[in-house]
């Protein structure tokens, strides 16, 4: 699938989707051809070793969706 994300906009790294009442899954999305992003916050324009975010220490793995 081709998307045009908005790049001013955190890009998601999964998403839940309800396939059932009481039955969802959750879906990973890869982005290609992507130039300095960032894992941990979904911004463009750094990469994660420079993420304000982690040089704060105010996240954690578990915070990031």
């Amino acid at each position: 699938m081709r998307v045009r994300p908005d790049i001013q906009a955190p890009l998601k790294r999964r998403k839940k989707n309800l396939l059932s009442p009481g039955n969802s899954m959750y879906v990973r999305f890869c982005y290609e051809k992507s130039t300095l992003f960032c894992y941990l916050c979904g911004c463009l324009g750094h990469g994660d070793s420079f993420c304000p975010i982690q040089l704060t220490g105010d996240v954690t793995d578990s915070d990031m969706g």
